[in-house]
């Protein structure tokens, strides 16, 4: 179940996060933060009060910093793809986001059979076959700067991955609810902060809006639940595998070229 959920994340956050880079190419990353996190409350806490649970205070605190957390990797994130090739910003986040979990599930007593353990070797291959740039020309200056953003946002990603694993099974999924909360402060907080003014939003960007804000917050709680069934060393390599869903989508709505390697990576 742990695995068939893992890959339902990968699914849900690979479309979300190319939605949420379309986005981001008309109006800032954070600007569309503040749009996405008030509809993702709406539909987590459908679905939690569905679910059912009652959170501790430490699923609170976990999932408010979760939310800081998210909030700083998102918006990285979305700053890579809007400047940098989507086919290689997202593969590279996703390698942070699935390593560090690994390491930290390891190192405190997760055990990992020899094939486990060769399928997250697979997994991490792949993704850095996927970041494999196709292009032969471009500015260095800002794929290198793409390249940053993308490794701080995984390693954002993958911390929160972490924390959002040690939330209690009685609190239900109602932390993806919180998580979005404290990302939607945050964001305006940001907003204000660096005085960015109020954009209009057309309605056909609506609709990218509202896909990014239901894929990311449906892999948010299938992730919850896919920690909670399996080890998190398994889980979070499965769950960056959403940068193969991204990937595709690059490469047959935008046109993006691919390489052979990055060919040999989806495979």
């Amino acid at each position: 179940m742990a695995v068939l959920l893992g890959l339902m994340v990968a699914v849900c956050f690979g479309c979300g996060d190319f939605c949420g880079g379309m986005a981001s190419r008309k109006i800032r990353s954070t600007q569309v933060l503040t749009r996405t996190q008030p509809i993702s409350v709406v539909l987590g806490t459908m679905v939690a009060l569905v679910i059912g649970g009652h959170p501790t205070s430490g699923d609170v605190i976990r999932s408010l910093a979760i939310g800081v957390l998210s909030m700083i990797g998102l918006s990285l994130l979305y700053r890579g793809l809007a400047i940098g090739p989507i086919a290689v910003v997202a593969p590279i986040t996703a390698v942070g986001s699935a390593l560090i979990p690994v390491i930290w599930g390891v190192t405190f007593g997760e055990k990992l059979t020899g094939s486990i353990a060769a399928g997250i070797a697979i997994v991490i291959v792949a993704v850095v076959m996927l970041s494999r740039d196709s292009s032969e020309h471009g500015d260095e200056r800002i794929h290198l700067s793409a390249v940053l953003l993308a490794l701080t946002a995984g390693s954002a990603f993958g911390f929160g991955v972490i924390m959002l694993s040690n939330t209690s099974k009685h609190g239900g999924v109602w932390p993806a609810v919180m998580e979005r909360f404290a990302m939607f402060l945050c964001a305006v907080a940001f907003n204000k902060a660096r005085n960015y003014d109020r954009v209009h939003v057309r309605g056909r960007d609506w609709l990218t809006i509202a896909a990014n804000a239901s894929g990311d917050t449906a892999a948010t709680i299938l992730l919850i639940l896919a920690t909670r069934k399996g080890l998190l060393a398994v889980v979070a390599p499965l769950q960056s595998l959403y940068t193969a869903v991204t990937v595709l989508l690059a490469r047959f709505v935008l046109k993006d070229r691919m390489s052979v390697a990055q060919t040999a990576g989806l495979i």
